[in-house]
């Protein structure tokens, strides 16, 4: 079966149809239509439809030309199809003795065809030819008439006497109706009659517009003279002669508002339309518009707005970029086109793409598009074609731009030419990477250094510790054997022998124990300093024995670390405070902590000799002593010991002093977990 062409059926059907669009003008009509016409498609097509069937052409105005008027302009303004039951009409027509234009009677369908905006574009006339009918009728009302005439007269009069009452009363309230819409209408509206322009209805939006002044019953010259300079009479006189409506858009106008006050200028939208009277002549006219001041100053000043962003935006040192909600480009800055070379033409809409390497457009325009679909801010980096045909390393960063009310209207962005930055970063990658190299290998040789140094310091003092214990043997045995046939001279140049090996002994066992401590594994727990401060005060009792020493512990809390190595630098420490303070009357020791950014700092302070700030990087080398052995006993190997114990649990040590003010010596701990205070 063929499918059905609804054009076929438009054009065979058996009833008149024809359409027009909104100038009334014929658009297309079926067969059945141009036989009932005598006409033909190509004859009609453009051509209005009551330049080709006026009715009565001695009568434009004729009342069968308004009925049909009438329908169509209803059609127009209602959106909605209207009916003329009968209306009578003449066309051309085909007889036996050619086409003569005979009055006949139609039945008449207007129907509205919508566009996409719900606005009429075209409408359908579907006609009958009700003559037959009509004449039939009109045979049988004559008959009927003459025969109940007589008897129907009075009860006529009567029925036309209650029908013009019941019409009037509808004319009435539609007539107030329409008075309420005009004056609650949002619009000014004002009609003005006769030649002269006076003002016979003006709504409270338009007394509103002129500064509510009593304009009706006064021609416009007098009720508004200062618009008589400004050509609105003018226009006005135009109007009224020609019969031709006139339509301003933003028109600016100066109006006295305000009696004392100087003239305001407004910008209104507003139409001139003449209004014909009953003689088809120009009576009045009518005026309707809208007040746009405030909308045309907000439009100036975006506009201004504009500019000045346009300005701003053509002197940035950077490329700029803005796109509409479709992630078309609508605007580029000036450096984007000195930068890239390209034009409006080339760079707008989509365009910018054409600039970016072949190799980075896919993904640049995959994540742009993302990007404007979600409405959210982006970043992307590709290389960019320079004018002179480089491709430069460029970083492209965008924001959503939304209106006050939340609409999104496309983005803002920004474009730097990073290629200089890339470079440096690659040459400061390599760098860091030679560097690193370096500093592995210096790292591993210093190891293998410190290695070796610790073998050999290890080694000389195993080896060393044999022949001072023979020469202290040796000592003691040359004492007990002749000791008492010696005089003072030689059992002093034996005790000064003793004496020496017995210190030789202790720095072999400390140079020992300095080794050991780069070599030792050590064990992290859970440590109580202020248990490790007390077991180190109690070690240290019998060098307290017999002195005033005042102790002050403070809270100390609990760390993560070897306890073993720690307790060693906490008696270090504190043996030195008593040992440095053995010269006041009363020495007083302090212990305290206190927690800084990621680790805690203990301190121990003592009120001793102190030393000079200058020597201060000397306390905590192998061997460096700041006083002689006559004055403070040692071997210098003590705080070395404590630097190279902390250095390994990741903390630091330094030292404060003055002399004659004691001394005071940090060490921190990396807060591998939070610390737990505990009273001392």
């Amino acid at each position: 079966m063929r499918p059905l062409d609804l054009a076929d059926v438009f054009r065979l059907s058996p009833n008149p149809y024809m359409v027009l669009d909104r100038q009334l003008r014929y658009v297309t009509a079926n067969d059945a239509y141009l036989r009932a016409t005598a006409s033909r498609l190509e004859d009609i097509q453009g051509r209005g439809v009551f330049d080709l069937f006026p009715h009565d052409p001695n009568d434009p105005n004729n009342e069968s030309v308004q009925m049909l008027r009438g329908s169509l302009e209803r059609v127009l303004s209602t959106r909605a199809p209207d009916v003329l039951a009968l209306i009578p009409y003449r066309v051309p027509m085909h007889t036996e003795q050619g086409v003569v234009v005979t009055e006949r009677f139609w039945s008449a369908t207007h129907t509205p065809l919508l566009d996409e905006q719900g606005e009429v574009a075209y409408i359908l006339q579907h006609t009958v030819d009700v003559t037959e009918l009509q004449q039939l009728k009109q045979a049988a009302e004559d008959q009927r008439r003459e025969s109940v005439a007589a008897s129907a007269m009075e009860a006529g009069v009567l029925g036309r006497a209650m029908k013009l009452q019941e019409t009037n009363r509808l004319l009435d309230t539609e007539r107030r109706h329409l008075l309420r819409l005009f004056e609650q209408a949002p619009s000014f509206m004002a009609f003005l009659r006769g030649r002269e322009h006076v003002f016979e209805l003006a709504n409270p939006a338009y007394e509103k517009l002129v500064g509510r002044r009593d304009v009706v019953g006064r021609p416009v010259r007098e009720a508004l003279p200062e618009v008589v300079a400004q050509g609105f009479v003018e226009l006005l006189d135009r109007v009224y002669t020609s019969g031709e409506p006139y339509v301003g858009r933003g028109m600016l106008l100066q109006l006295q508002r305000h009696a004392d006050a100087p003239a305001e200028e407004v910008a209104l939208d507003f139409i001139y339309q003449p209004i014909l009277g009953v003689d088809g002549k120009v009576s009045g006219i009518f005026v309707q518009g809208h007040d746009i001041t405030v909308q045309k100053r907000v439009e100036a000043a975006l506009k201004e707005s504009e500019e000045r962003f346009r300005n701003m935006a053509d002197h940035a040192p950077v490329m700029l970029w803005v796109t509409d909600p479709s992630g078309a480009c609508t605007y580029l800055n000036r450096s984007w086109y000195e930068f890239t070379g390209q034009t409006e033409e080339t760079g707008l809409g989509f365009g910018w793409l054409s600039a970016t390497h072949p190799d980075d457009m896919k993904r640049a325009q995959d994540i742009f598009l993302e990007a404007n679909a979600k409405k959210a801010a982006f970043q992307l980096d590709y290389r960019l074609l320079r004018k002179d045909g480089e491709y430069r390393w460029a970083i492209d960063s965008a924001a959503p731009r939304f209106s006050p009310s939340g609409e999104f209207l496309g983005y803002i962005g920004s474009v730097v030419d990073l290629t200089e930055r890339k470079r440096v970063e690659e040459e400061m990658r390599r760098f860091n990477a030679q560097l690193e190299r370096r500093v592995q290998e210096r790292t591993a040789a210093l190891l293998e250094a410190n290695n070796e140094l610790e073998s050999f310091s290890y080694s000389v003092s195993h080896d060393l510790r044999a022949p001072l214990r023979h020469i202290m043997g040796f000592a003691n045995l040359l004492e007990a054997r002749a000791g008492a046939s010696l005089d003072a001279t030689g059992r002093r140049h034996l005790k000064t022998i003793s004496d020496a090996a017995r210190q030789g002994g202790k720095l072999v066992d400390d140079l020992l124990e300095f080794s050991r401590m780069g070599r030792t594994e050590m064990k992290k727990s859970t440590v109580s300093l202020g248990e490790l401060v007390a077991e180190a005060q109690r070690d240290l009792a019998p060098e307290a024995e017999g002195r005033k020493v005042q102790w002050r512990v403070g809270a100390l809390p609990t760390v993560r670390a070897d306890s073993a190595l720690l307790r060693l630098v906490l008696k270090n420490l504190l043996s030195n405070a008593l040992k440095y303070s053995r010269t006041r009357e009363e020495a007083v020791i302090e212990v305290w902590a206190q927690e800084g950014d990621g680790e805690v700092e203990v301190l121990v302070r003592d009120n001793g000799v102190g030393f000079e700030m200058q020597y201060v990087d000397k306390l905590f080398g192998v061997f460096q002593r700041l006083h002689r052995a006559e004055q403070f006993e040692g071997t210098g190997i003590g705080l070395a010991n404590v630097r190279r114990i902390i250095a390994r649990h990741g903390g630091r040590t330094w030292a404060e002093g003055a002399v004659g003010q004691g001394a005071t010596f940090h060490f921190t701990l990396p807060r591998e977990e939070p610390a737990r205070s505990l009273s001392a």
